[in-house]
């Protein structure tokens, strides 16, 4: 069995190379690929309207698939966004508590007293000096960070309502595309329905034909057949001798009938007027 799977491998191995490196084999190679492109072209052209309606159907109902996965592509774009915008929201509070802590401690370190007291503790000057510096870069840093999560926060919202739109778009294309299907659907019910009206070429009419040549030939046959019995009857058959017409007198037929009707012999026939002879016993 290995060897035979050897040997077709084998053959497979050199048809391709004969294909792909001889002139004949680019040739025969480039008519294979013609018929193949042909086949398929009759297969596609064989294909009925009505399975491509149904393959049509197929494919629009798989659009469903997509707008799923869009829309969970979109919850998932929902949630980080959701998110970012918490944390915006959060840092703009504690932006806006480190804003007015820093106007406090600079006013309170502006009346130039030794000791301030902020937030519930007391503070030397030199001390309030450094909280306020600290104070002051973290509310930089916040200010820097609320900058450009604000900006993130704009762009996803953006994304969201363009994924929005998208799936409107594509379940409006869905329905315009199931709305074109009814309506083909239609359209080829009618035309089918005028073909069973009008096209007459649907039903096989070829034993009928068959019938009536075999009856124009038999009719033809039997023409023949009484047209040879006529002529063989004209030209080969036995002549017909016809009796001599009687050229006796009126008195002779009338005188012939009374001895025929009163039981006399009628052989005694009279011939140019004369009697051809008496019966027998006569005077």
């Amino acid at each position: 069995m290995l060897k035979k799977l050897v040997i077709v491998a084998a053959a497979v191995v050199v048809g391709l190379g004969i294909i792909r490196f001889t002139k004949v084999g680019r040739d025969c190679g480039g008519l294979a690929e013609l018929w193949w492109h042909k086949s398929g072209d009759w297969a596609k052209n064989a294909i009925a309207p009505e399975t491509r309606i149904e393959q049509l159907e197929m494919e629009i109902g798989k659009i469903t698939k997509d707008v799923k996965a869009a829309i969970n592509k979109r919850a998932e774009m929902k949630a980080d966004y959701v998110m970012l915008k918490d944390d915006v929201d959060n840092l703009k509070v504690k932006q806006d508590q480190r804003k007015k802590d820093l106007l406090v401690l600079a006013d309170l370190l502006e009346q130039g007293s030794n000791q301030v007291v902020f937030q519930g503790y007391t503070y030397v000057s030199k001390t309030a000096q450094q909280k306020l510096d600290s104070l002051k870069t973290a509310f930089e840093m916040g200010e820097q960070s609320l900058k450009t999560k604000t900006n993130l926060l704009v762009a996803r919202e953006q994304r969201l309502v363009l994924a929005e739109q998208q799936i409107l778009k594509i379940q409006q294309k869905q329905t315009e595309l199931a709305s074109l299907v009814d309506q083909m659907k239609t359209q080829l019910a009618n035309i089918r329905m005028k073909q069973m009206e009008n096209n007459t070429a649907d039903f096989d009419e070829s034993q009928v034909s068959k019938c009536v040549a075999l009856q124009q030939d038999l009719k033809r046959m039997l023409l023949k057949e009484e047209a040879l019995a006529e002529e063989k009857a004209r030209f080969l058959g036995t002549p017909v001798t016809i009796p001599a017409r009687d050229e006796s007198s009126i008195a002779d037929s009338v005188k012939a009938a009374r001895a025929a009707v009163n039981g006399e012999s009628t052989k005694a026939l009279v011939v140019d007027g004369k009697p051809a002879g008496k019966p027998a016993g006569s005077k």
